[in-house]
């Protein structure tokens, strides 16, 4: 029923990623238990970094067991999407799977899947609109992990929500994170320093084993977490973590995720930012560029984003103003406004904002330098400007 569901979708021309799961989970409520039951699983939580973590810890995987480890879909994890996941590319050959899970549904996720191994990335405030507190989210991983005791769990040590699981929880629990922040016995760490190498960087990790080199073919110093929580994940079936680190060289980001193209000729990355935490590594990253660049915040308050814009004002712009190398800030989507308003409250002023609504107008703005240019879309915006971009190719 779901494939019947998802090819009738495909004809229709929609996107038959939810709506199938949703339909198998209603005819068959223990679904995802039974797809599961002959696998090894390694889910992965969190505010902010899961898709990225869960890439690294795939390609290690991948590498480590060869044709063992299940062919997923990006970015899925909702529970109606992961049944969709397994149902699309379920294998008997598969021995491994790794899984991104949705901070809300993990109550459900992990009580099916009954994983091998829990990666939390970090809890911070998400979507006002969406989660009650932060605690709440807290509590509803707390509530999926006491369901799986078996489960080990690999926190990060810097955030303080998260280290409240290890001390809740009789779970294994392995740390990961920066020595100099945290008194625990880590797993891995980082010394917080990175190097930039050509558009990617170099940074060194400490295990029980010494020191070693990990480098990324893009930037953004916040992915050390996200290399982090892999290789402490993959320590449980490969102790060699240098080895592991080295497998991620070539890995190129996920889409939206530090994703580069070049359109007219001129350069473009393409940073997904959804709330005060991702902006807040997003600025600190932007801080460190030091060549001249344009950027584009297409933030909007649609179902897949945060319907409450009052987070907006909490976003810390003093780096973006400070920088000496930010040539323009265009600004478009649906909050638009509500962002032109936080940009001059910071200190920018009109000569520095330019507000674009028409993407052609748009792009043809972005193409008359040569300069780099840097977007910050949410969810909805970031699927707009992949549509639009699509368009726009076409039609020049």
């Amino acid at each position: 029923m779901a494939k019947l569901t998802n090819r009738v979708l495909k004809l229709l021309g929609k996107n038959g990623e939810a709506l199938p799961g949703f339909i198998a989970l209603k005819l068959c409520p223990d679904i995802l238990s039974v797809l599961t039951s002959d696998l090894r699983c390694i889910c992965v939580t969190g505010t902010n970094g899961k898709t990225t973590t869960t890439h690294f810890i795939r390609v290690i995987m991948e590498n480590l067991y060869p044709d063992a480890v299940m062919k997923s879909i990006e970015g899925v994890n909702l529970p109606q999407s992961v049944v969709w996941d397994f149902i699309k590319n379920g294998d008997p050959k598969w021995k491994y799977a790794v899984i991104e899970c949705d901070e809300d549904y993990t109550p459900v996720l992990f009580k099916s899947i009954k994983p091998d191994i829990i990666v939390v990335t970090n809890i911070s405030e998400d979507q006002v609109s969406r989660f009650p507190s932060v605690e709440y989210v807290r509590d509803r991983i707390d509530t999926a992990i006491a369901t799986t005791p078996d489960s080990v769990l690999c926190l990060n040590a810097n955030d303080e929500l998260t280290m409240t699981l290890a001390q809740k929880c009789t779970n294994t629990a392995l740390l990961f994170g920066k020595e100099s922040e945290t008194s625990g016995e880590l797993k891995v760490s980082w010394n917080g320093i990175s190097k930039a190498e050509g558009e990617g960087q170099r940074f060194s990790l400490q295990s029980e084993d010494g020191e070693f080199n990990v480098k990324l073919a893009f930037p953004g110093s916040y992915n050390a977490y996200n290399v982090m929580a892999a290789l402490c994940a993959c320590s449980l079936y490969r102790k060699d973590m240098a080895s592991c680190a080295s497998m991620l060289e070539s890995v190129q980001p996920c889409p939206s995720r530090m994703e580069t193209m070049k359109m007219g000729g001129v350069p473009m990355r393409t940073i997904l930012v959804k709330n005060v935490a991702s902006f807040d590594a997003t600025i600190e990253y932007i801080s460190t560029v030091t060549k001249a660049v344009r950027l584009v915040i297409a933030q909007a308050a649609e179902i897949p984003d945060d319907m409450d814009t009052a987070w907006v004002a909490k976003v810390n712009l003093k780096k973006l103003r400070e920088s000496k190398f930010i040539e323009k800030i265009f600004v478009t989507g649906t909050c638009a406004e509500v962002w032109k308003g936080h940009l001059y409250k910071s200190g920018f002023t009109e000569s520095d904002v330019c507000v674009i609504h028409d993407f052609d107008t748009l792009m043809n703005e972005l193409i008359k330098h040569e300069s780099e240019v840097i977007w910050l879309p949410c969810y909805s915006e970031s699927c707009r400007i992949d549509k639009e971009i699509s368009l726009w190719k076409i039609r020049n």
